[in-house]
């Protein structure tokens, strides 16, 4: 799996490159805190023996399409109310991609049984062919405090940092609008 502070990348990229004008700062921290509620599972898996295979283990049920869609309607249901009622679908849709955010990255990420995007319709588990997210493999301390956790976290600059980073930068400076204004001028000049 991804680290955790990658499972916040998508959405700060996404949150911050729209603009706290249509997400406030609040709802974009919520959602990159929330991109990391899948992980939950790991509870059960480490501490309660459940089975890794198990749809209630690692990367089962919390990862599915189902689990993000109902968790951010809950937290939508909870700052629509708390915040501003009329920006509901703006804030269940940046929670749903949070949420389903997380499900991706381990779905490109090497190691584990797959995700279970499609649970409760059916327990069977995904993985990509292509898997360029190294898994963390390592403890806490072997990830943050020692040289085991670079590769991994070089992986995930390459993979997701940068990407989202590029992402953030199209949506921060409106580049597909200055893309397409440029390519219209340079039509009318040329006629």
């Amino acid at each position: 799996m991804p680290t955790n502070i990658t499972h916040a990348i998508p959405a700060l990229a996404i949150g911050l490159g729209i603009g706290r004008h249509i997400l406030p700062l609040k709802v974009i921290i919520t959602g990159a805190l929330i991109a990391s509620i899948p992980d939950l599972d790991m509870i059960g898996t480490r501490y309660f023996n459940v089975p890794w295979d198990s749809i209630y283990g690692h990367r089962g049920y919390t990862h599915s399409i189902f689990f993000a869609i109902c968790t951010a309607l809950i937290t939508a249901l909870l700052f629509s109310s708390v915040i501003n009622r009329k920006h509901f679908k703006r804030y269940f849709l940046f929670f749903a991609f949070c949420m389903l955010s997380h499900g991706l990255l381990d779905f490109c990420n090497e190691g584990g049984l797959g995700v279970a995007f499609l649970w409760p319709l059916s327990d069977l588990r995904f993985h990509s062919l292509v898997q360029p997210i190294m898994n963390v493999n390592v403890s806490f301390r072997g990830l943050y405090l020692s040289t085991s956790g670079l590769p991994v976290f070089l992986s995930e600059i390459l993979w997701v940092w940068l990407p989202f980073l590029a992402l953030y930068l199209i949506l921060k400076y409106k580049l597909i609008d200055q893309l397409k204004l440029n390519i219209l001028k340079n039509k009318t000049t040329l006629k």
